[in-house]
């Protein structure tokens, strides 16, 4: 894997992250939020029923009682019935029961617990309470169930409590596929939000990638550009300032070879100074000596042995000025 695609797939793969995670955080928060307060819904309209149910079965419940009472026979017969009638109407009652001022209980949905006698803290506690109490919890025998206590009083005479226990698996059932549903409309969109994501970071990169690859294949030697895509955009602002550093570069190129051409007629001017310089002070040398020896026979021309000498001298120092010339005239 090359640099490039090192960097655009780490560009990728970072964007997709933070946007990707701030995106999936947000909505398990929205769904955790909508199920909490669909949950809240539920819950409370299930407790609302229960309590509307026990509260208005109370009064039968209280009238069969003071009925008994004036009539001097049990009750419980009649309020057994009215249990009864109660259980064939309302499919989701898993239990009723009918508990007096002392804790036993004088009629119940369940016939093995008739007269049992309940004296635990929480039944001696409850058969003083002044309101419907409501209690969602874990029944050993049935399940989850919303317990629903009503106080059975007229005025300050107490005749004990009504405890109606309603099924709440349907309820949990619901919940959870509220739950599963959010669940999958949470991963979906996530999902979704990743491809969208994936396209468009995708074609970011693919622009940065083009943008490096020009780079990369930028040639100083032809000023041939190479195209990039138009983008209105960071990145098309980028392409545009990239297209206009080639063509400064091509410019600047076009300067440098005219001031390298400038410099190397410079130097060739300055060798043919210097050669010419070299070529006049190995030539003024010999011709100083023949002007020297022309002075000396000009001044003894009588004198045949001493002009035999500087023509001697002369012919050395022009067959010197000779090679020098012959060695300026042989081709390089």
């Amino acid at each position: 894997m090359t640099i490039t695609n090192k960097y655009r797939t780490s560009l990728k793969q970072k964007m997709i992250f933070i946007i990707g995670g701030i995106t999936a955080v947000m909505m398990a928060v929205i769904s955790l939020a909508i199920l909490i307060y669909w949950r809240g819904i539920i819950i409370q309209s299930h407790q609302q029923k229960a309590r509307a149910i026990t509260v208005a079965f109370s009064s039968p419940i209280i009238n069969a009682i003071i009925y008994g009472q004036d009539k001097s026979f049990s009750s419980d017969n009649l309020i057994e019935t009215h249990i009864k009638d109660l259980m064939d109407k309302v499919d989701d009652i898993k239990s009723i029961a009918v508990i007096n001022p002392e804790g036993r209980i004088i009629a119940h949905s369940n016939f093995k617990f008739y007269n049992l006698l309940l004296t635990d803290f929480r039944i001696k506690k409850l058969l003083q309470t002044d309101k419907t109490i409501t209690a969602v919890y874990n029944h050993p025998e049935h399940g989850w169930i919303t317990e629903t206590v009503a106080p059975l009083k007229i005025g300050s005479k107490r005749f004990g409590i009504l405890k109606i226990s309603f099924d709440t698996e349907t309820i949990r059932n619901e919940i959870s596929s509220v739950f599963f549903l959010l669940l999958t409309l949470t991963v979906l969109l996530i999902t979704a939000t990743i491809v969208v994501l994936y396209l468009i970071i995708g074609k970011l990169t693919a622009s940065l990638r083009q943008l490096i690859e020009a780079m990369d294949k930028m040639d100083f030697d032809t000023a041939e550009k190479i195209p990039l895509p138009n983008r209105n955009d960071e990145i098309g602002f980028l392409i545009e300032r990239f297209e206009n550093l080639q063509t400064r570069l091509q410019i600047s190129k076009v300067k440098l070879v005219e001031a390298q051409k400038q410099i190397y007629n410079a130097e060739k001017l300055a060798s043919i100074g210097r050669l010419a310089s070299g070529v006049a002070h190995e030539i003024n040398n010999p011709l100083n000596g023949l002007r020297s020896c022309l002075y000396a026979i000009k001044k003894e021309p009588e004198n045949l042995k001493q002009t035999k000498e500087y023509l001697t001298l002369m012919d050395e120092g022009i067959t010197y000025v000779e090679n020098v010339i012959q060695k300026l005239l042989v081709p390089y």
